[in-house]
């Protein structure tokens, strides 16, 4: 396997491992992770508003395309969106979940369109009207532009931060397939899967399956397809 598969391959044991913990323990881990790459995230934004002309060009739709180019841009969104109602397979390890949930579905989408949407303006206006295309064929456009309005040092931070941040949300999307698949079990899957570890409260067999599972497809179809490749293909199942 290829360095990136080990380094992938060595975040998917870690899920694992912390998978299986309480779940209280598993979303402050999220939390401090996901709040650090979203502080520097924004501080970027509010550094390009701050030092470009602000416009309403990027909100007008492009006249080659019309209002029909919206739909292009929702696959997008709704990819980036994809995941907050996450929050549902935690009911029954939530106190009062008829209130919890609900808020925690409703604030998760709320403040992730408000995020997306300033990023979003951040980023067409730190590349500007003619540099679009270079936006839009950018690997990492967040690290390109802190490279280029705050420094190149922290543009690695940034990268850095995004792939610890994609570590938060691999342990996220765990804890919901392994909840599910615990359910599952109790519906008549499999016994085994729906046994829940007394020490912890987390299903954590179901956790190891999904996260054996994951591991084997990344050494597999990775090997096959390239890092690029693989996660972009995955991201968009």
């Amino acid at each position: 396997p290829g360095l990136w598969q080990a380094i992938a391959a060595g975040a998917g044991l870690l899920v694992i491992r912390l998978g299986g913990r309480e779940i209280r323990s598993i979303a402050v881990i999220m939390l401090v992770i996901e709040a650090a790459a979203v502080l520097a995230i924004v501080v970027l934004a509010a550094t390009i508003l701050a030092r470009v002309p602000l416009t309403a060009a990027p909100f007008v739709p492009d006249a080659a395309h019309g209002w029909s180019g919206l739909g292009f841009a929702m696959v997008f969104a709704v990819l980036s969106l994809a995941g907050f109602e996450g929050a549902a397979t935690l009911a029954e390890e939530t106190r009062d979940p008829h209130r919890s949930i609900p808020l925690a579905i409703i604030g998760s989408l709320v403040v992730a369109t408000l995020l997306y949407t300033l990023v979003s303006y951040a980023q067409v206006l730190g590349y500007g009207p003619e540099g679009v295309a270079e936006l839009g064929a950018a690997h990492a456009p967040l690290g390109a532009l802190a490279a280029r309005y705050v420094s190149p040092g922290y543009g690695v931070f940034l990268d850095l931060a995004a792939g610890i941040s994609s570590l938060a949300c691999a342990l996220g999307t765990a804890a919901a397939a392994a909840r599910i698949l615990c359910a599952l079990g109790r519906g008549g899957l499999s016994a085994r899967l729906a046994e829940i570890d007394p020490e912890h409260g987390a299903p954590r067999r179901a956790t190891r399956l999904i996260g054996a599972g994951n591991i084997a497809a990344l050494l597999v179809f990775g090997g096959l397809s390239g890092s690029r490749a693989y996660s972009e293909g995955f991201a968009t199942v």
